[in-house]
């Protein structure tokens, strides 16, 4: 007999239009409810939307309820987790959705068992490599809504396979997780309603069982279920019956030979709007997302293991605590930009909390190295964690007394910057038995660029000496240069030449009027886009490390959209342009700094790249995807789509063009909405409006996206979406004759991303380290001058990260990004730890010594 699996559910946003203190409060209401329920009908089943932070915050208010809570997932009427909260997965990095679902799934033990289903209903568009993201936690299943294209695929019920072997049984909810918000039991909701809803789906597919989310947005469960659906099928010629998420699951791997296979991400907007154009939104929290990912992953994860492997204790917990105000941020609304204001600023808030609690783990681990190396104020500690060779020069911050200095540990040293700081009188000292005022001398502050030999994973101390420090100096001509690259100002347009080629006009910056909402961008009706690309003013400074360039060029644009047709009410936006050559080959550097001032407009930055292709090659969460340029929007495309198709798309960290012959690779730290046009590639600085939902736009027609056009519903203002005041970008562009090469990127992008840590134990200035004047426990002298602990030459490690379940291991994380299987040796690591082969989740997996194509593996690495 045919059969229709019901899943009682409830779509809990964590805020939107409402804060998460509103969420928490009607939570309080809603999943008593819920609880009570489930309570009362044992044999009641209910999906408590994927994530555990949600819980966290309910029993914080309500901790009576914990051990209701365990009974119930216990008996298998509750399902928690995987998520912490509904990640977005394609404007975060890949890490951190690794990340989410390994606090997730890490803090719902802690409660009780785990739902593992990869059940994300609302989230805008995935990339292709979910499934092995989900694999790589011990997850075998995908359940979503947006993005998918039936001319692809014809079954909502297939396997979706990622960029290498990992694949996952999906289910699509083709209209979505509210289709049906609450079950009746009425005849014109049968009729109309659930009967409708499971016709639509037997079309899609031949098999027998099927299922149908009951639930929406912050509703509450469907009371008397068991009741309801006795009535039902005396009506019905299927059997319903009330399900989990897992008896779907399980009844699709036993129909695993008649399901199709896909490959790729999901991105059309057909079944419901993915928003493509959501990427350029708040680009303020995008930035500030971006920043925060890069400094856990990059900095404190490694400090901690390096902490760890030498005795300096750190609780998890705080890197714990971090993540989740990311992760808090990372929810499909909140990342995409779509909230209101109060929402952002909160937002915003968490991202300030995540950064003090990294900066807090940095000091406090810097600090006691530090002091049981028993380090002087001329002495400096520098830090190596990726266990790996530095490519590059390193720049660090420093202070001494005197006028000029000298590091004779580097090879090579070169002064940025000097700034001295004055002298200051009657400064207080607080004594062993008395305070005391003294004057405070003068003092320097160097920025200062670097070479010296690392240890791989470790630390060292070099000496601050007087001595003749070399400056970089100051260049009347307005050209740079190194090995490979020739970047000047010729007739007020920047050049730049790359062995025989010249590039004219190489940086430009295209603007145009908004139109759109904080879901999508969408031209004015009859504007046209303005371009800028003449040098105003251009300054040249010349190292022996690196040499710079700095531009400014400013664009004149209407102050407001209703100003664009007309041209008038102009304001003027300053940009500055420091480009940055460093010795031998490398590429040039691009940093950007605007000031915004005007209102509902994008603002792209295009770069020439001399290379016509009909596709471009962006990386995504562990891999590397290929996509069509588009020529031109299908006609008609309204019939279709319910936004435009257009070619706006998303990349993770960097975007390449090749023909075959010559290729240009664009890095990008934390802009990844790019669009190809012509031979150039145009990156989105920011697209800025003041309303959070609009209809009829050009490229979305009809209804405004979010709840707004509903009953009762008012249009809202988000003044602050504007995005008004200063913002700064940093790229990296590479040309070079030859072909697509993921390793090569790979290494690239990882020398771009860089961290350069340091630390000086100096009481010229205490804030530089905000709890430097407060880290007064004194430790024994017992380290060496010189710390060496990883070797991990050889291996694409993209994070070493603390255990979250023993207190004496750490993970290393592998990646293999490209086509071919690859070799992981072990054997140097084996003899200092114990090795295990796991999955994120820790659970032991059998040792292997090679890793798949566009697969992930962790080590596990115990102390002996």
């Amino acid at each position: 007999m045919k059969k229709v699996h019901l899943i009682n559910h409830t779509h809990w946003d964590r805020e939107w239009y409402f804060s998460t203190m509103d969420s928490l409060v009607l939570s309080d209401e809603v999943f008593l409810d819920v609880l009570q329920e489930l309570k009362n009908h044992p044999e009641a089943k209910f999906v408590l939307d994927g994530q555990i932070s949600i819980v966290k915050e309910f029993l914080s208010i309500r901790p009576e309820w914990k051990g209701d809570i365990q009974e119930l997932v216990n008996r298998g009427q509750l399902f928690l987790g995987p998520w912490y909260t509904q990640s977005d997965a394609q404007l975060v990095g890949g890490i951190s959705i690794l990340r989410n679902l390994m606090v997730g799934i890490y803090e719902a033990q802690k409660i009780s068992s785990v739902l593992y289903v990869g059940y994300l209903p609302d989230t805008f568009g995935f990339n292709s490599q979910m499934p092995t993201i989900y694999n790589h936690c011990g997850i075998d299943s995908a359940i979503f809504w947006r993005g998918i294209d039936y001319t692809k695929i014809k079954s909502p019920y297939f396997q979706w396979k990622g960029l290498g072997s990992s694949k996952v049984y999906a289910v699509n909810l083709i209209d979505g997780y509210g289709s049906i918000p609450q079950l009746f039991t009425d005849d014109d909701f049968l009729k109309n309603k659930i009967f409708a809803q499971e016709q639509k789906l037997r079309a899609k597919t031949d098999l027998e069982e099927i299922l149908i989310p009951i639930g929406n947005d912050q509703n509450t469960i469907s009371h008397d279920f068991t009741k309801k659906l006795k009535e039902i099928n005396k009506k019905s010629e299927s059997e319903y019956i009330s399900s989990t998420l897992d008896d779907f699951i399980n009844y699709l791997r036993e129909q695993k030979d008649s399901l199709e296979i896909y490959e790729g991400e999901f991105r059309t907007p057909t079944t419901g709007r993915v928003h493509k154009t959501i990427g350029s939104v708040r680009m303020d929290l995008k930035l500030l997302n971006e920043k925060t990912e890069e400094k856990i992953v990059r900095r404190i994860e490694p400090l901690m293991v390096l902490a760890q492997q030498i005795g300096v204790s750190v609780s998890k917990e705080l890197l714990i605590a971090a993540w989740e105000k990311v992760m808090e941020g990372q929810a499909h609304d909140g990342m995409a930009g779509c909230v209101t204001d109060s929402v952002a600023q909160d937002i915003r808030h968490r991202y300030k909390q995540a950064n003090e609690i990294c900066d807090g783990i940095e000091n406090r681990i810097k600090n006691q190295i530090a002091k049981r190396l028993g380090l002087s104020e001329d002495e400096v500690l520098l830090f190596n964690v990726t266990g790996k060779e530095l490519k590059q020069s390193q720049i660090i911050r420093i202070f001494s007394k005197y006028d000029s200095i000298s590091i004779p540990e580097a090879s090579q040293i070169e002064v940025l910057e000097c700034i001295k700081h004055p002298a200051r009188k009657n400064i207080m000292v607080e004594g062993k038995n008395r305070n005391y005022f003294v004057d405070e001398p003068a003092y320097y502050e160097y920025e200062v660029e670097l070479k010296t030999e690392m240890p791989k994973f470790g630390y060292r101390v070099i000496h601050i000496q007087e001595g003749d420090s070399v400056r970089i100096k100051k260049s009347d001509i307005q050209k740079i240069q190194n090995d490979k690259y020739i970047i000047e100002v010729i007739d007020g347009k920047l050049h730049l030449q790359v062995g025989n080629k010249t590039i004219k006009d190489w940086l430009i910056f295209e603007d145009c009027g908004n139109d759109g909402d904080t879901y999508d961008f969408s031209p004015l009706r009859n504007d046209s886009p303005l371009y800028f690309s003449d040098v105003e003013v251009a300054k040249v400074c010349i190292g022996s490390m690196r040499q710079i360039m700095d531009v400014e060029m400013k664009m004149t644009l209407p102050e407001k959209l209703e100003n664009r047709i007309k041209g008038s009410n102009l304001n003027v936006i300053k940009i500055q342009i420091r480009i940055v050559l460093r010795e031998g080959d490398s590429d040039p550097e691009i940093q950007v700094q605007l000031n915004n001032t005007v209102e509902s407009h994008r603002l792209r930055l295009g770069i020439k790249t001399d290379i016509c292709t009909d596709h471009s090659i962006a990386s995504t969460a562990f891999g590397f995807i290929k996509r069509p340029v588009l020529k031109e929007v299908p006609k008609n495309w309204e019939s279709r789509y319910s936004e435009i198709p257009v070619d706006l798309e998303v990349m993770e960290e960097n975007v390449s063009l090749t023909d075959n012959r010559n290729i240009c690779t664009v890095y990008s730290k934390g802009v990844k909405e790019y669009q190809i046009v012509e031979d150039r590639i145009y990156l989105t600085l920011l697209a800025t409006t003041g309303e959070l939902g609009k209809a009829d736009l050009l490229y979305r027609p009809g209804r405004a996206s979010g709840d707004t056009t509903k009953k009762g519903h008012i249009p809202l203002s988000v003044p602050e979406a504007q995005l008004l005041g200063v913002y700064e970008y940093d790229f990296k562009v590479s040309y070079s004759e030859s072909n697509f090469d993921a390793e090569q990127i790979i290494h690239a992008s990882d020398t771009f991303h860089q961290q350069d840590i340091y630390y000086q134990l100096q009481h010229f200035n205490e804030f530089i380290c905000r709890l430097d004047s407060k880290l007064l426990v004194n430790y024994p002298k017992d380290l060496k001058n010189k710390c060496d602990l990883l070797d991990l030459e050889g291996l694409d490690v993209f994070s070493i990260v603390p255990s979250l379940y023993d207190s004496d291991s750490f993970l290393i994380q592998i990646k293999n990004l490209t086509k071919q299987k690859k070799d992981v040796n072990l054997s140097r690591l084996k003899s200092t730890y114990k090795v295990s082969v796991v999955d994120a989740n820790e659970n032991v997996k059998e040792l292997t010594n090679s890793i798949g194509p566009y697969e992930l593996l962790t080590i596990k690495l115990t102390n002996r």
